[in-house]
């Protein structure tokens, strides 16, 4: 848990295009099955998106993922 932390820099180029989207939607507090059906993908794939967003992240929740993805979208606003 290094980087849960520290909750302050998400890296998105560490993430695929559909793992970003994936991630957007677990922080609005989306299951996996909302995510699935909101993508157009099977369970499964929702799930395993899930699982490898988590590991890439060095985070054990989706709460920590969600708080992540947040602290990055406020220092990118911040930016511009």
């Amino acid at each position: 848990m290094a980087r849960s932390a520290q909750l302050s820099y998400l890296d998105v180029t560490e993430l695929t295009p559909r793992q970003a989207q994936v991630l957007e939607r677990i922080a609005a507090g989306m299951t996996n099955a909302e995510i699935a059906e909101d993508l157009g993908i099977g369970y499964e794939s929702a799930k395993s998106h899930v699982s490898e967003i988590l590991a890439r992240l060095d985070v054990s929740t989706r709460q920590e993922a969600a708080d992540l993805w947040r602290a990055n979208r406020v220092r990118t606003r911040r930016r511009i």
